[in-house]
């Protein structure tokens, strides 16, 4: 008997230890540094509203040859604020870990490098995670962090769960030629990982309202129903044809909806709700 005691409690402490991912999430606001200051140093980030999705829509700064800056004409960008990701942690939970994924690319090879990629809760805050690779010319995705990785900083439910909370980035380009280089990042997004004491679990999305995850590998949805019943779901097109309609079927608010085979482009989700419809936009890449 006792030797059955020791099994069984030597697998829940391995369980403890295996991280579970439902996430990670978008972020629904971006901004930069030095917002509308003409005289400030530092290249400004236009497109703001990209970072949203990875849909090749991208949040873009001009950078100038290396060590040339006039006011917004320079070689090195503003910080660049990703952030209000929708994260909802349990009061009391444990954080141990915050992941972030930056799809990035660059239009002039062996010229921009990371000099600052700290998360931000207001200001930017805690380890310095800059990566000291050169950024390619194709979209490449590249991770800050892991479930046992805190920054270097002391993180509460209340902090993850800020608007403020999210992930600041700045950039400069180090080509010698003085050529200038269009930086790009298409996409930021964030897993948070923690405990509450029985095993580590990330972050699911679970706001006022309904909201959901695209899993381009299995070509489903996952969704996050919120405070409001969900009716019904459908897909349209971006012209507008709708390719797929759960119907009525909806009101039992599936976990996960698995979707026809998808052409690339881009298509939006639409949520029906008892008070009104909720719209986000998905891009099918591959």
């Amino acid at each position: 008997m006792n030797r059955l005691l020791l099994i069984i409690f030597l697998l829940l402490v391995s369980l403890k230890s295996i991280p579970q991912s439902i996430g990670p999430l978008n972020p629904s606001t971006a901004a930069y540094s030095a917002f509308g200051c003409l005289a400030c140093p530092g290249g400004e980030w236009i497109d703001l509203q990209n970072i949203q999705y990875p849909d090749h829509q991208f949040v873009t700064a001009q950078l100038a040859g290396q060590s040339n800056c006039f006011q917004s004409v320079c070689f090195y960008s503003r910080i660049l604020y990703a952030y209000d990701f929708g994260f909802t942690i349990p009061a009391g939970a444990i954080i141990t870990g915050v992941k972030a994924d930056v799809l990035r690319m660059s239009s002039v090879s062996f010229s921009i490098i990371d000099t600052l990629v700290k998360l931000y809760t207001g200001s930017a805050v805690g380890t310095n995670h800059a990566d000291s690779s050169y950024w390619i010319l194709a979209p490449t995705t590249i991770s800050y962090g892991n479930s046992n990785d805190t920054w270097g900083y002391a993180l509460s439910p209340d902090t993850i769960n800020s608007p403020q909370f999210g992930l600041a980035i700045q950039i400069t380009n180090k080509n010698p030629s003085g050529t200038f280089v269009s930086s790009s990042i298409d996409n930021v997004m964030m897993t948070v990982y923690y405990t509450m004491g029985t095993g580590i679990l990330t972050q699911t999305k679970s706001s006022g309202k309904p909201g959901f995850h695209y899993n381009e590998f299995n070509n489903s949805i996952k969704v996050f129903p919120g405070s409001e019943k969900i009716l019904s779901i459908c897909l349209l097109d971006a012209a507008g044809k709708k390719m797929f309609d759960t119907g009525s079927t909806a009101a039992s608010e599936p976990d996960v909806i698995y979707l026809p085979e998808l052409s690339k482009g881009i298509y939006f989700v639409q949520l029906q709700t008892e008070r009104k419809v909720f719209v986000e936009k998905i891009s099918i890449v591959n």
